[in-house]
């Protein structure tokens, strides 16, 4: 055998090797030569992209809307100008996350011919940084809330306990305002930690279905955690279900409605005793969740503030500016919105609006 047969023999062995590779790499791959003409598609890569074996010798630019890459054009251009690797990460129009790398390939004479490009889904590793994002950003929220919130009660503990220590036994009324101030550092410091608490929880907690009796359910949770408080505001409560079945976090939900009837007795308004009205409807794909009550109203030039972390309308108020603020992040976290509107010394509304399929169902929180 002469050395040509040989060589062309070894080069045949080595394209079938070659198109066996292609045919059974579970890799989406294109190869795309000096023109812009699609030379070889894996099976995979047609598959992936909805494309057909009729398409290898099209040009990508025929193709484009295939890819869902707005630049991919572009930077196949950069490889075969450079001859230098590029590698990015992508998103197509279906939300699905790729690791491209564009590759250049040569000819014998060591001249650039063509790209290979090579695609890994990397939609399951993009999920996980999120998640990780969150939970780092929970954890800051956590961290800002005790320097915030815990110190100052701690440092009144602090002072009331130095006063104590030193303090005649015949100062029995100065006695009694040191200890109210520490029942009130304590309560104080309870309800930071209750909202730690529930943000820690919401953060892991996965949706399920729900209906109207679900909510009825969650809102005696939230009467009886409040009872010390209806009780002695002598609150009333109404609720109205029309709702079909849709997909949420029950501990979410409790959060969304305790912080917000919590508010509701908090800030009833002088003279007349809290009445609150709670109705959720089902209005086309979303859910919308009202607690309306005719406690003080808010300020027109406060609407936008509530929401920040650790404003209050009050500032001599118990509360830790967080409830609002928890409320909202977990309300858009899933896709959703909330909305308010109040008339001083007539009340206030909010409005929770939430997909009511499967939209809020990655569990992310906040």
């Amino acid at each position: 055998m002469d050395t040509a047969t040989s060589t062309i023999l070894e080069m045949n062995d080595r394209l079938r090797q070659m198109e066996c590779y292609l045919n059974n790499t579970v890799l989406p791959q294109i190869y795309v030569d000096n023109d812009m003409k699609l030379r070889k598609l894996t099976p995979t890569a047609i598959n992936t992209f909805a494309l057909k074996p009729q398409d290898e010798g099209r040009r990508i630019t025929e193709l484009k809307e295939h890819f869902r890459f707005t630049k991919i054009q572009e930077d196949i251009a950069e490889v075969l100008a450079t001859g230098e690797p590029l590698e990015k990460e992508v998103q197509s129009s279906d939300s699905t996350w790729y690791q491209m790398k564009v590759t250049p390939y040569y000819d014998p004479d060591h001249q650039v011919i063509g790209t290979m490009i090579t695609f890994i889904d990397i939609s399951e590793k993009v999920q996980q940084l999120r998640t990780l994002e969150n939970l780092l950003q929970q954890n800051e929220t956590i961290l800002d809330t005790i320097s915030h919130d815990i110190k100052s009660p701690l440092t009144n503990l602090l002072l009331a306990i130095e006063e104590f220590s030193a303090m005649k036994k015949e100062s029995f009324e100065r006695a009694q305002q040191f200890a109210q101030l520490i029942s009130r550092s304590i309560k104080k410091m309870e309800r930071v930690i209750g909202d730690l608490t529930d943000m820690r929880k919401t953060s892991s907690m996965a949706p399920e279905q729900l209906d109207g009796n679900d909510i009825a359910r969650i809102l005696e949770d939230v009467y009886l955690s409040l009872h010390q408080d209806i009780r002695q505001s002598q609150a009333e409560f109404e609720f109205k279900p029309h709702i079909e079945h849709f997909c949420y976090s029950k501990q979410k939900l409790r959060s969304i409605l305790f912080n917000l009837i919590n508010n509701a007795i908090k800030y009833k308004a002088d003279g007349r005793m809290p009445r609150v009205r709670i109705e959720a409807a089902t209005k086309g794909s979303e859910v919308e969740i009202r607690v309306h009550d005719n406690g003080k109203g808010i300020e027109t030039t406060n609407l936008e503030k509530v929401f920040d972390k650790y404003f209050r309308v009050e500032h001599n108020s118990d509360g830790t500016g967080m409830g609002l603020y928890l409320v909202k992040q977990l309300v858009e976290k899933d896709g959703g919105r909330i909305e308010l509107k109040s008339i001083p010394g007539d009340g206030t509304e909010f409005r929770i609006i939430l997909p009511a399929g499967e939209k809020n169902t990655d569990g992310l929180g906040i």
